[in-house]
């Protein structure tokens, strides 16, 4: 591209040659230069009659655009320079506005008009003038409006940290709340959450010049309906279990309270959390245990081992110091944890009676014939032993053969 515009030498049919006469003749120097002369101006460089000039425009023509947004015709480029440049200007300063908002609320985060703003860059590089400038205005809508929510949201902070709040805890989730919605560009839901907490500041100021010990004896149905994050519902449940004053419920406990008033754990918390830093310089003795804080119980912990390696440590330099023990003393100490060997019991045999101490010829012949039993008895034994295992054999044999 020439320095300002399309080259002459672009144009189908014209050489370096011919460019260089027509910049002489015609005294320009682009394309564009070119177009704003009258057609007849060409047939005046040499070289050039009425055919070719009529070739020469048919290829201009042809590289020649006309932007649907502005108007303006431009040569050689697949979007118009003129609105590229024009809403570029625009976006630009948008984008660094928009940075500096990030940082200083969604540090960190995503924002969803970054979204937008990616779309943006995408029409202009496909040439879509008129769908990127309306992105563009959407999203000087949309960054306006953020910033008037988190002038609002800044004002509310102020409010809540000069006003003596009871539940300040609360009040600063519902502020988080509202930064989320803003930045998903859900402003109806953010502005409902800030009204919200503006709504409990005007009630809570009921509160504001009344002493804690006064508070005691607070009616708690009453004293809900201004309490944030706990609720009226919630409060009726507590009188109705039998909970009616606020020094009822300190006493309680969440624990208890979260049993027999059939509430959620975290409203029974909350509320707790609400009295014990409403009645801590009072000295009011509870009913109930006062659970460890992690870090109170990770200290116990390590006192617990510590403790434990001071005794094994002692324990073991006990031992270090004790006097040696006698060594035939170790030694039967030794021998009698030994497990005692059980004796076999001998098998006697019953010894053959002599033929000089019978004293009759039938015990003679009984003793002979149970000889004589014991004998075939062994030789029948004899037999059977191969008559039952050859058999198996052979099977075995012939299951091999056949089948494998």
């Amino acid at each position: 591209m020439a320095e300002d515009g399309t080259k002459i030498s672009e144009i189908k049919g014209i050489g370096p040659k011919l460019a260089e006469r027509i910049k002489e003749t015609l005294d320009i120097e682009s394309v564009e230069q070119l177009i704003e002369l009258e057609k007849d101006k060409l047939k005046e460089v040499k070289g050039i009659g009425s055919s070719k000039a009529e070739k020469i425009w048919s290829s201009i023509e042809e590289l020649t655009k006309e932007c649907h947004r502005c108007g303006q015709t431009y040569v050689g480029e697949d979007r118009c320079p003129k609105c590229t440049a024009e809403l570029e200007e625009k976006l630009e300063p948008l984008k660094k506005e928009i940075e500096y908002f990030k940082n200083d609320n969604f540090q960190g985060e995503s924002w969803k008009i970054e979204n937008t703003l990616e779309k943006i860059d995408s029409k202009l590089s496909e040439g879509r003038f008129e769908e990127a400038e309306e992105l563009i205005n959407s999203v000087e809508e949309e960054l306006n409006e953020a910033q008037d929510f988190s002038d609002k949201l800044s004002d509310i902070e102020k409010e809540i940290e000069e006003k003596k709040v009871i539940n300040l805890p609360t009040y600063r989730e519902e502020l988080e709340l509202a930064r989320k919605y803003m930045r998903y560009a859900e402003y109806e839901e953010a502005n409902n959450r800030a009204e919200r907490i503006l709504d409990y500041l005007e009630k809570e100021e009921k509160y504001e010049d009344v002493e804690e010990s006064e508070l005691l004896n607070e009616d708690i149905e009453e004293f809900s309906r201004y309490l944030m994050g706990v609720g009226a519902r919630a409060g009726e449940n507590i009188y109705g279990s039998g909970f009616h004053t606020l020094e009822d419920i300190y006493k309680a406990g969440s624990k208890k309270l979260q049993e027999e008033a059939d509430i959620e754990e975290d409203t029974a918390k909350k509320l707790i959390n609400v009295l014990d830093s409403l009645f801590e310089e009072l000295e009011i003795e509870k009913e109930y245990e006062v659970t460890e804080t992690e870090e109170e119980k990770k200290t116990k912990e390590e006192e617990i081992f510590k403790k434990t390696k001071e005794e094994e440590v002692a324990q073991e330099e006990k031992e270090e110091e004790s006097p040696p023990v006698d060594q035939k003393e170790e030694k039967k100490k030794k021998t009698s944890k030994k497990p005692k060997k059980v004796k076999k019991k001998k098998v006697v045999k019953k010894k053959k009676p002599k033929k000089e101490e019978l004293t009759s010829i039938e015990e003679l012949f009984s003793i002979e014939e149970e000889q004589q039993i014991q004998k075939n008895d062994e030789k029948e034994l004899k037999y059977w032993i191969p008559a039952i295992i050859i058999p198996i054999l052979l099977a075995i044999a012939a299951y091999v053969l056949f089948f494998m």
